[in-house]
């Protein structure tokens, strides 16, 4: 608990920390929604599964593009602009678009985690050399545990308003805080 504190005491490594944890609270609500999105759309229980593996799929070359061919200098400059690629697709849910528009808007969503590449990189430079493997170790667990408590948030808000409203506004949600809490370069 010392070393936690120690961590979130360094206002640097505390702002990464939330951009971290809540850019995936917001992203993970197309997740979280997507059985209940299938069915909006008229199709069967297994469409779900397609929706799901959207932002994977986008995420993966992401990922592949971000950390093997970017320099980190260029990584850390794409974390705003991917942070915001993340969500903006995700607003066009509203329009209730059908199974293969979805698929591509959750595509492009994932192709957003390129984000992630910089972030590490900036929590690396901005923790205290002592803090470096518990500010990493935090990172993730806050990771796990706030993807999850999202993923039930946005669930829960599935259960009062219609899907199409949810996922924006997670959307939205989304692109405040990467406008709020974006991450300076050092």
């Amino acid at each position: 608990v010392r070393g936690i504190r120690r961590v979130l005491a360094c206002r640097p490594v505390r702002r990464l920390l939330l951009f971290g944890w809540l850019v995936p609270v917001c992203a993970v609500a197309p997740e979280a929604l997507a059985a209940p999105y299938a069915s909006h759309i008229g199709q069967p229980v297994r469409v779900t599964g397609f929706l799901l593996m959207g932002i994977p799929a986008g995420t993966v070359v992401a990922d592949l593009i971000a950390a093997r061919m970017l320099t980190s200098r260029l990584q850390r400059r794409i974390i705003v602009p991917a942070g915001l690629l993340t969500f903006v697709p995700l607003v066009g849910f509203a329009a209730s678009p059908r199974l293969g528009l979805a698929l591509a808007l959750l595509i492009i969503s994932g192709l957003g985690s390129a984000w992630g590449a910089g972030q590490d990189g900036l929590l690396i430079a901005a923790a205290p050399e002592e803090l470096r493997g518990r500010a990493l170790a935090l990172s993730s667990a806050g990771l796990m545990f706030l993807q999850g408590v999202g993923f039930a948030f946005w669930g829960l808000a599935g259960q009062f308003a219609p899907v199409t409203a949810v996922i924006p506004a997670a959307a939205a949600a989304g692109i405040l805080v990467v406008l709020l809490l974006r991450p300076r370069a050092r």
